[in-house]
């Protein structure tokens, strides 16, 4: 909305004496064409144009639309103009133009409420093309800002974000979760963003009490069932052993279970660590596919880098849990999850 200078406009003769019940006149700038005049900041209550004053000459309160430009005529009681009383190209205050500055004090706040709760901010448009603009935020006079919170339960980016001197590489959703002496552990692959299709399991600080098989299982289902036919699964890996320099690979092997590693170990200050890449499809007949990095030490002391391609098989759909599982023995590791972006998600 724009307001009409204070909103009261008090109505004199070629005097200055107040005229009582006198009269405004509103027009679209250049026309005869009264403009809509509202009596709240809502605009959602015509007021009456001309508008009439009080017996003291004095108007009520005159609102009309953002940035209005307006010829305004002064009038008696009786419709007749008033002299030296007429103004053109008048703006009501509140247009889309200058700027606005308002110091917040203490811990005060400064509030927007708009309809329903939702807030526009549009910023102005660049010459030539009249699209797009650039909307900074930033601490004060401008330096760097401490803290950025958004408390949303979603925020929602049709753009990119662009690294100036920090690392923006996605969302973690665990963080240093600790894993301690078991034989399984289930790891949710959100659906945030909605769709979302692609994630990164990084583990660290990995050991296991003996010698065993690092596999995986998938759950389609939100973690209530995990995929454990005969033939759900196909798992290659190869091994390069730093002592010798040997490679060993496995032939594709179809199971019950994908096959990652054979006999991952650790000991003090030498534990394993590596990265597990999710990729599932949305629907349709394509599997998903998991690929491993992993390193540390094996049973037989040698240093060695495992690496490893997995698939789901069947037409699932979307997995939403990963359950990461030895052949015999226990682990300990620590893990954190991170989802990727640009797979499909919506």
């Amino acid at each position: 909305m724009g307001l009409l200078y204070d909103g009261r406009i008090l109505i004199t003769d070629a005097s200055n004496v107040p005229v009582s019940g006198g009269k405004v006149r509103v027009y679209d700038a250049g026309t005869t064409n009264p403009s809509s005049l509202f009596s709240d900041a809502s605009l959602s209550t015509p007021l009456a144009n001309p508008v009439v004053a009080n017996s003291a000459g004095i108007t009520p309160q005159i609102f009309a639309a953002d940035g209005l430009l307006v010829d305004i005529q002064y009038l008696t009681s009786a419709d007749a103009s008033i002299a030296n009383r007429g103004y053109e190209d008048v703006s009501f205050l509140g247009s889309s133009t200058g700027d606005l500055s308002r110091t917040v004090t203490g811990d005060g706040r400064f509030t927007i409420t708009g309809s329903a709760g939702a807030v526009l901010f549009r910023v102005g448009d660049p010459s030539p093309d009249n699209t797009g603009g650039t909307l900074t935020i930033e601490g004060w006079a401008g330096t760097q800002g401490d803290t950025l919170t958004l408390d949303f339960a979603l925020v929602n980016v049709t753009g990119r974000f662009k690294e100036q001197g920090k690392k923006l590489q996605g969302t973690v959703y665990t963080e240093a979760t600790q894993v301690t002496a078991q034989t399984s552990v289930d790891i949710a692959l959100p659906n945030d963003p909605t769709g979302c299709r692609a994630w990164e399991i990084h583990i660290w600080d990995y050991s296991q009490s003996g010698i065993g098989n690092l596999q995986g299982r998938l759950s389609f289902d939100g973690g209530a069932t995990y995929k454990s036919g005969a033939t759900d699964y196909d798992s290659f890996w190869f091994t390069s052993e730093t002592t010798g320099g040997t490679v060993t690979g496995t032939a594709m092997v179809t199971a019950a279970q994908m096959g990652f590693c054979s006999n991952l170990n650790g000991a003090s200050n030498q534990l394993g660590s590596g990265v597990f890449r999710v990729i599932t499809p949305d629907s349709g007949t394509a599997f998903t596919k998991i690929d491993a990095d992993l390193s540390g030490i094996i049973n037989t002391g040698a240093g060695s880098i495992f690496r490893a391609t997995a698939y789901g098989k069947g037409s699932y759909g979307r997995a939403t849990n990963i359950r990461l599982l030895l052949a015999s023995n226990n682990f300990t590791f620590k893990y954190r999850l991170v989802a990727l972006r640009g797979f499909g998600e919506v």
